[in-house]
């Protein structure tokens, strides 16, 4: 009741609240019109209800404003619901302007409360039974995991023993020594007094003999 708004010919109020649309039976040519009427909402999870309760005037099909009620705020006793005036605001172009006042009344009847709540710890008890299930199958993989990682670090040492074991063998075996010896020079006329050497070169060495003088021989 209390919705104080000019040139209203068709006068309704409807109410959303957790994915449910109810609404009252239209009233004409009245400022203040008074409904008494009860809309039934029913909660989807009385474990996790929705706190927000949102309230619309509309004038026929045009909406007048809205209004929105946090359940939360209030506590709700069944010998005393408490009188809620939800205030009505016309937001249009980012500008909010104080339309009216939608006075309602919220009681709450918890039906079959005990049997949702015992169907509610149940689910929870599979759930955790079902969740052990699952850490308790991580942990063997994990196991198998790991055994299958030392299996083959295990196996991969072995073979890098073995390779080097093999490498270390065949470098032994192909292990070769030259030895080059230079016994005489010929050819070669040298000046009065002259010594020389001979500089050999084999795969990236070299290798050189130590003065000598020359000879006729």
């Amino acid at each position: 009741e209390g919705i104080d708004v000019k040139a209203i010919e068709a006068l309704h109020v409807q109410v959303l609240y957790d994915g449910q649309v109810r609404k009252t039976s239209t009233l004409e040519d009245t400022f203040h019109p008074i409904w008494n009427e009860t809309l039934v909402f029913f909660i989807q999870d009385p474990t996790d209800p929705q706190e927000d309760l949102v309230v619309e005037a509309y004038n026929e099909s045009i909406m007048i404003g809205k209004g929105t009620v946090m359940l939360s705020d209030f506590e709700f006793d069944p010998e005393s619901p408490p009188i809620v005036d939800v205030n009505i605001f016309d937001e249009f172009l980012h500008h909010s302007a104080h339309v009216g006042t939608v006075r309602i009344q919220i009681s709450v009847q918890m039906n079959n409360f005990e049997q949702i709540m015992a169907t509610r710890k149940d689910q929870i008890s599979k759930l955790h039974e079902e969740l052990k299930g699952l850490r308790t199958l991580n942990e063997t993989l994990q196991e198998q995991l790991m055994l299958r990682t030392e299996s083959s670090h295990a196996s991969k040492t072995n073979h890098a023993d073995d390779d080097s074991s093999e490498g270390e063998e065949s470098l032994v075996a192909c292990h070769i020594t030259f030895y080059f010896e230079v016994l005489k020079v010929t050819g070669l006329k040298p000046t009065a007094d002259a010594q020389c050497y001979c500089l050999l070169k084999f795969n990236k060495m070299s290798e050189r003999t130590s003065l000598v003088p020359f000879t006729d021989t």
